[in-house]
């Protein structure tokens, strides 16, 4: 058997787990038998030793288990999650002039309200409005870079 250069065995790992990316989720799940991959890779790329791809594979997992989570961490440490309630849901086929909203999304055929309901006492609705009272409201605001 051939020797090839150092340095490529990493690489070829890389490659190989980039082309077979339900391995990652295999192994953060801790179903991934990393002896038994080694050889299947082996078998698959010639020339490359078993020790140096298991070693090359256990670097890899590492590598994303504990950047990932160190990523995760990061950004929802930064975020703030606030919970809103006595929030009403409307959604009617018309715009609603004077209407004190927190959110409105235009659909297709109809506009969906977010509205407080304490301050929105009395409001004059069509008659096919649907309406969807005490409602809570969970908000999570995140970095950019989440977007």
């Amino acid at each position: 058997m051939s020797r090839i250069a150092r340095g490529n065995v990493e690489t070829m790992v890389r490659d190989y787990i980039k082309k077979n990316p339900e391995l990652i989720i295999s192994m953060r799940m801790g179903i991934l038998n990393v002896s038994k991959l080694s050889r299947r890779i082996a078998q698959e790329e010639k020339g490359y030793n078993i020790i140096s791809i298991r070693s090359a594979l256990n670097k890899v997992f590492m590598e994303n288990s504990t950047a990932d989570t160190v990523h995760i961490d990061r950004l929802l440490s930064e975020s703030k999650i606030t919970l809103q309630d006595k929030i009403m849901v409307i959604t009617v086929d018309k715009k609603i002039d004077n209407l004190n909203f927190l959110s409105a999304t235009y659909l297709t055929d109809s506009i969906v309200y977010i509205i407080d309901e304490t301050k929105n006492k009395k409001l004059d609705l069509a008659k096919n409005a649907v309406i969807e009272r005490n409602v809570s409201s969970l908000h999570i605001f995140s970095s950019m870079e989440i977007v």
